[in-house]
């Protein structure tokens, strides 16, 4: 994908902050109830609780 600076654009082009922030990768909250799962963020804590619980819990005190 090629890249547009900013002197590509014509001087009286206007952007919506909503095209900025899609654009610029920003979160935007539309979709469902189920969107937010789409944050970076949010997948980084699911899977980091998905590795750190089973360690935690495991009982390494069973003499194997």
């Amino acid at each position: 994908m090629a890249r547009i600076k900013i002197t590509d654009l014509p001087k009286d082009q206007r952007i919506s902050r909503k095209e900025m922030k899609e654009i610029t990768g920003g979160y935007y909250p539309q979709g469902g109830r189920w969107s937010f799962l789409k944050n970076p963020w949010v997948l980084g804590a699911i899977v980091a609780t998905a590795i750190a619980v089973p360690l935690a819990i495991d009982d390494s005190d069973d003499g194997s």
